[in-house]
């Protein structure tokens, strides 16, 4: 009798691990993507500009830092701006620069910006990033080794 209970609970044990890993691990898998994972924008339009300074901010931040390179461009010719001459940061958090010269060019001048960004749940640990990242496979071990602890009940 004893076995025949070992045996239902085990599959209940199962059975709740397995509906739990179905509705936990969509969810669970975004969120660890998002704290694992540094995205690259090219080529982001930033508006334009007629005249200095002024402020432009990128769709996705917080920027990481030393990442940007902004272009000014007004269909004749483009210019690459030098950080802390033509540019200087406001915030990387908020990914806001201010642009401090038009390099020369004249117009309807546009802003482009590549650069790299994170979610704000990024985890800056290396070491933690990597134990997150596995997290769905630690899980999974430590069921399994549930499951051998209750068939030796």
């Amino acid at each position: 009798m004893k076995g025949i209970l070992n045996i239902g609970l085990l599959i209940g044990i199962l059975v709740a691990c397995v509906v739990g890993v179905g509705v936990v691990l969509p969810t669970l898998s975004d969120i660890i993507t998002k704290q694992t994972t540094i995205y690259t924008v090219t080529d982001e339009n930033l508006g334009t500009i007629s005249s200095v300074p002024t402020v432009v901010q990128t769709a996705n931040y917080p920027v990481v830092a030393g990442s940007e390179t902004l272009t000014l461009d007004n269909t004749t010719s483009s210019v690459t701006l030098t950080k802390d001459t033509d540019y200087t940061v406001v915030s990387y958090e908020e990914g806001k620069f201010n642009i401090t010269t038009l390099g020369g060019l004249t117009g309807t001048i546009t802003v482009y910006a590549d650069y790299q960004w994170y979610y704000p749940e990024y985890i800056q640990s290396s070491v933690a990033r990597l134990l997150v990242k596995y997290l769905p496979v630690i899980t999974a071990v430590l069921l399994f080794m549930a499951v051998v602890a209750l068939l030796n009940i």
